[in-house]
């Protein structure tokens, strides 16, 4: 993804050449305290999703599986009925909806990020607006909840089984692939 595809949270998904107008944001957030979201997650859009920072490599991690995810879905190859348990799926990793639920954190969490997949700009605003809106005051964005650092890489590293000499910036695309591979689970 060059910079000049994507801002600094909402970016354009190119899945193959005929899938333009797809729009993919991600933003990062601290809660005012330890929040319970599943309730919130219900009213937001489908092909959204609210997720523990910890499951995520960095924004191209986020990237990357938006744009898989779009490549797939134009092929009928979706993981889960549901566009947004489909993306959790993606971005754990995971093949079973309540690991991947459990891995999300969103019964207990004060530190979130909040992704997604909308067909047009404009979508992906309002459902950026909805999110901050429901949540409320003492919402502060903090899109460094989003890279992958030392902390990070180690987290991932246990939840995902990867070896502890393995590099971490190889990791992101070792997720994209053990994503990739979910489409054949099925």
């Amino acid at each position: 993804m060059s910079k000049a595809e994507r801002r600094d949270d909402i970016w354009e998904v190119i899945g193959t050449k005929d899938n333009s107008g797809w729009y993919g944001f991600c933003r990062a957030y601290n809660l005012p305290s330890e929040l319970n979201l599943r309730s919130i997650s219900k009213e937001l859009k489908e092909g959204t999703v609210i997720c523990d920072p910890q499951v995520i490599a960095g924004k191209e991690h986020v990237y990357e599986i938006l744009a898989q995810a779009l490549e797939y879905w134009n092929r009928g190859l979706i993981v889960a009925r549901n566009r947004s348990i489909d993306l959790l799926l993606r971005i754990t990793g995971q093949t079973q909806i309540a690991e991947a639920i459990r891995l999300s954190k969103i019964e207990k969490n004060s530190n979130v990020v909040f992704f997604g997949l909308v067909q047009n700009k404009g979508e992906a605003i309002e459902c950026l607006e909805l999110f901050e809106r429901l949540l409320g005051p003492g919402l502060v964005r903090n899109d460094s909840l989003i890279q992958l650092d030392r902390r990070k890489e180690l987290v991932l590293k246990k939840m995902h089984n990867i070896p502890s000499a393995f590099p971490r910036q190889k990791i992101p695309a070792l997720l994209q692939e053990r994503a990739i591979l979910l489409s054949f689970e099925r």
